[in-house]
């Protein structure tokens, strides 16, 4: 038996289970959130929450319209800074969903 590195152990399980996808859908939204709260404090970033990521799309729910307009200005600069800190381009669509208004 020839010896295999824990880490090509554990990535052949995850993906054998279909872990894969639900762990990169949480390091997307927590990154997400995270991201937010740098580009904006954390009283305005409140305002968003990461709902859900799915093949490349991430959906946001705005509390306000107001977070909403924003967000939807600066879509691009949120995505890239997304993308650079999970080392590659996993996020290339962003849905911004209204609650409340």
């Amino acid at each position: 038996m020839a010896f295999q590195p824990i880490k090509k152990i554990l990535t052949s399980v995850m993906q054998s289970h279909s872990f894969s996808g639900k762990l990169q859908a949480y390091r997307v939204l927590e990154t997400a959130k995270e991201v937010l709260q740098n580009l904006w404090d954390e009283e305005r970033a409140a305002y968003i929450n990461p709902l859900s990521f799915k093949e490349g799309k991430l959906k946001c729910v705005a509390l306000s319209p107001s977070a909403k307009q924003q967000l939807s200005l600066e879509q691009t600069r949120y995505m890239n800074e997304i993308n650079r800190r999970l080392n590659g381009r996993v996020v290339f669509s962003l849905q911004i969903i209204g609650k409340g208004f």
